[in-house]
């Protein structure tokens, strides 16, 4: 059998066991330790980075902020936020806020401006935002976040009309406390801020505007950059500043200086001119104008008067007198024209110019090439009166006195004649005038063709009416004309035969047929056309239809009747 053999241990043996053992612990050590001191250098590089707030200013700022808790030890390269529209952070949306490299410990914040929907926030009006921070291991971010942008709005303008100067208030939401740009454009114009909170701001409306009196102006307001149009219509209304000539006669045309004036085809509503007092007439053509009315006067105030807002105008308007230099002529009748000459006379308009005063009795007067011209007053009794001529304050009596002549009736011709016959009235008369001529009871026009003649047709009568004329003048009083006018009309002698049926033909025999107007005969049982006609003849046949009977014969020529002594007889 064989024993077990146990080496023995040597001393080389044991020393080197003794030195392995002791290295392979103290490798076990510093691994150890290497792993431990590797973990603490990671943590000190790492930085510890959050994004806490979006904070929204207006419409088109909002404020970042983020918090650095720790920074770590390792070199800082970059740190700030990004915002992106899509919230997906990469492509063209996206923008960096870088703040440098010298990060601190604890709150960091930046700020955006001039955000507007094309630029910085989405259609949903959302803007996401984080926070970042780099070293030299890398990039960290904070949590991303969502804020909903506020929005401009514009909910009225009052008032909704006003002129240069006039304070207008804008009301809605306007973030004007926060706002670092405010500005409020009235067509592109930019108009003074007079006072601006988040809800409402006052603006006066700014000179130079390029439109009239009445037309539309567009507001808009400028928050940052961010516009708006002001919600509702605002109208401009005129500014007048002075006007001129500051003299001149009775309706003198005035001409006015200022902004947004109505002319051409723009509206002149609301707009009232006040000469002394009194509301005058105006005109909005290639300029806008006034007249200065007839005034009792010599200086009167001008205001111009919107929408019944009164605001005078500098100066005053004086009136000039005329200056008159003749009259003519200095003796006529009743309702004649009477002509001044001179100068500053009233100018020429659609309205009253002056006054002629005759006596007691007055008359207008009116401007014709050049001349004032005004009618005797037609009632005045003949005889001399004097004469003045009143424009406005102003009365100028005149040297010369008038002699009203009277009318006066000198004969009537011809003597005798038919109806409608034209008669000749001799007298005194105001040329191309109408007068009314009576005969009995019927009125017939007449016209006077001259100073001394009027022309007027004979009346409707029998033969052998003796009439007699009277002229009725303007004034209404009627003058008699000297001499008769007897009617001629037609006459039946004799007729034959005495009778007959249908086709006989009858002779009338008589006096002033007439055969340019229609002639009839009645038979008593029906009517018979003429056949032949002469002055002193007329023939016809009895008719076909007629009824059976004894009348007498009637000769109807132009309204007149001739009636025979005798009678026809019908035979049928």
């Amino acid at each position: 059998m064989f024993n077990s053999i146990r080496p023995k241990a040597t001393p080389f043996v044991w020393n080197a066991f003794l030195k392995y053992s002791i290295l392979f612990s103290v490798s076990l050590v510093l691994l150890f330790s290497a792993c431990k001191k590797d973990k603490s250098l990671e943590e000190d590089n790492l930085p510890q980075v959050t994004t806490t707030a979006i904070v929204p200013i207006t419409p088109t700022r909002v404020t970042l902020k983020g918090n650095l808790s720790s920074k770590g030890r390792i070199k800082i390269l970059d740190y700030g936020f990004l915002y992106d529209v899509r919230g997906y952070f990469d492509g063209p949306t996206m923008k960096t806020i870088s703040l440098g490299s010298a990060a601190q410990a604890g709150e960091f914040t930046a700020e955006i401006e001039g955000l507007n929907p094309g630029f910085g926030v989405n259609d949903r009006g959302y803007l996401y935002a984080k926070a970042y921070f780099t070293n030299e291991f890398g990039t960290v971010y904070g949590e991303r976040l969502r804020v909903a942008m506020p929005y401009l709005v514009s909910r009225g303008i009052s008032p909704r009309q006003g002129k240069i100067g006039d304070r207008i208030t804008l009301d809605g939401d306007f973030f004007a406390s926060a706002t670092k740009l405010l500005k409020v454009r009235f067509n592109q114009i930019e108009a003074k801020i007079i006072s601006a909170t988040d809800k409402k701001i006052v603006v006066e409306v700014p000179p130079g505007l390029p439109v009239r009196h009445g037309e539309g102006v567009g507001i808009d307001i400028n928050t940052d950059g961010q516009l708006t149009p002001a919600q509702g219509d605002f109208t401009i209304l005129a500014t007048f500043k002075d006007f001129s000539p500051k003299s001149g006669p009775t309706n003198t045309v005035l001409h006015f200086t200022g902004e947004n004036l109505p002319a051409g085809f723009s509206s002149s509503d609301g707009i009232e001119i006040l000469v002394g007092g009194v509301k005058t007439y105006t005109f909005a053509y290639q300029e806008f104008t006034a007249t200065a009315l007839e005034s009792n006067l010599v200086k009167v105030k001008v205001a111009a008067k919107i929408n019944g807002v009164e605001v005078e105008l500098p100066g005053e308007f004086t009136y000039t007198p005329p200056v008159i230099t003749s009259m003519t002529p200095t003796s006529a009748l009743a309702f004649e024209l009477i002509t001044f000459k001179g100068t500053n006379f009233p100018l020429a308009t659609p309205f009253h110019y002056a006054t002629m005063k005759v006596g007691n009795a007055t008359a207008s007067a009116a401007l014709y090439n050049g001349d004032v011209t005004a009618s005797i007053p037609p009632h005045l009794e003949p005889g001399t009166y004097p004469v003045s001529f009143i424009s406005g304050p102003f009365t100028i009596t005149m040297p010369q006195q008038l002699t009203v002549k009277p009318y006066q009736m000198f004969s009537l011709s011809p003597a005798t004649g038919f109806p409608l016959t034209e008669l000749t009235i001799k007298g005194t008369f105001n040329r191309f005038q109408e007068y009314f001529v009576h005969f009995g009871d019927q009125r017939i026009k007449g016209t006077a063709v001259s100073n001394t003649d009027v022309l007027v047709a004979a009346p409707l009568a029998d033969h052998g009416t003796e009439l007699k004329a009277l002229v009725e003048m303007v004034g209404g009083q009627k003058i008699p004309v000297p001499g008769v006018f007897v009617v001629k009309g037609p006459l039946i002698t004799s007729f034959s035969p005495s009778s007959g049926g249908p086709g006989t033909q009858v002779t009338i025999k008589g006096a002033n047929f007439r055969s340019d107007f229609g002639v009839s005969i009645d038979l008593g049982t029906g009517y018979a056309p003429a056949d032949e006609v002469n002055e002193n003849t007329i023939k016809f046949t009895v008719p076909r239809i007629i009824g059976s009977g004894t009348n007498k014969l009637k000769v109807m020529i132009n309204s007149q009747t001739a009636v025979s002594a005798s009678s026809f007889t019908v035979i049928n």
